[in-house]
């Protein structure tokens, strides 16, 4: 995250210790581009999510380009949904997905899921053709 490769990142803190958690969290605080937050999910698990201070969504991607690959993928629909949100997320901050953000559960939009924890595209595609990410047809 750190080195601004990937979005957003998060860390289960469940199974740390006190020692470990410290750790974590004492490197996060050192680099001074990092936001992090903590928080309790919606299984109960206390987790760690963070990202670089001020990154909006389209500083990671041209909203425009990704509705338009995913179009030549063969999935309009899903096209659509990335020019319907394009105007209220592109400007957003990743931040704002800290600790209320889950993969398994981001409404259906799977490809936001891949843009905020940097997966390839084309595996994020790959998951819609096969059915893993449900979305407005």
């Amino acid at each position: 995250m750190a080195d601004g490769r990937k979005p957003l990142g998060q860390i289960c803190l469940e199974n740390l210790s006190a020692a470990e958690h410290a750790h974590v969290s004492k490197a996060i605080a050192a680099h001074g581009r990092l936001v992090s937050r903590e928080y309790t999910n919606a299984w109960g698990m206390r987790m760690l999510g963070a990202c670089l201070r001020g990154r909006t969504l389209s500083s990671i991607a041209s909203l425009a380009a990704l509705a338009q690959l995913y179009r030549r993928a063969k999935l309009p629909h899903v096209g659509r949904e990335i020019e319907d949100a394009a105007a209220q997320l592109s400007d957003a901050p990743v931040s704002d997905w800290i600790s209320d953000f889950d993969v398994e559960e981001n409404g259906g939009r799977g490809w936001l899921t891949g843009l905020l924890c940097g997966y390839p595209v084309w595996t994020t595609a790959a998951r819609y053709h096969m059915g893993g990410f449900e979305s407005k047809k």
